[in-house]
This record gives structure tokens, sequence and C-alpha cells, in this order.
């Protein structure tokens, strides 16, 4: 039996972040999954998904001791604006 499905990509109501529809698809109850398109845009992109992790992980961030946590916040949200996202940074007590 197919169904047909919607994909949201990054979207949670609750936090404010807000995703697009990319695309309507029909799927069988039991889709076979082939993620080799995945994989292949993973590959041909290595270099700058590494880069980007390099520069998250460089940011400095404790938050037991409330260090940096804004400026890596305000980071990770241009990072998503730029993938297309709406973002929005919900401040916490810790």
């Amino acid at each position: 039996m197919k169904e047909r499905i919607k994909l949201v990509y990054a979207s949670d109501t609750r936090l404010g972040i807000t995703g697009k529809v990319t695309e309507t698809m029909n799927v069988s109850s039991h889709p076979t999954l082939d993620l080799s398109d995945v994989f292949a845009y993973v590959d041909a992109h290595r270099q700058a998904f590494l880069e980007r992790l390099i520069d998250y992980v460089r940011r400095p961030s404790i938050s037991a001791y409330g260090e940096g946590i804004d400026a890596v916040a305000d980071y990770i949200a241009g990072v998503m604006r730029q993938v297309g996202l709406v973002v929005r940074i919900m401040p916490t007590n810790g």
C-alpha cells in the first residue's frame, strides 16, 4: 500500500524554529531506505562540513560556568540561517 507523505525539515514549533516543506512523495508502508544520495552529498561536501565543525568546536563554551554560551548560540543560529532556517534563540538560566 502506498501512502503520500510530506517531508518537513528542521521544524520544531515548540522552539520557534520553522522548516520548509521541501517535497511530497509516495512511499510504501515499509519503505526501503536508499541513503546513497545522502552519503554522496556528504562525501562531496566533506571539507566544508569539517571546516564548519572545526570552527564550532574551537569556540569556547562552558555551560557550567556560563562562558561563551551566547556567542556559540549566535554562531549556531547563523549557521542555521545560512541553510535557510528560521531561528529564534531562547535564553535560559543555565
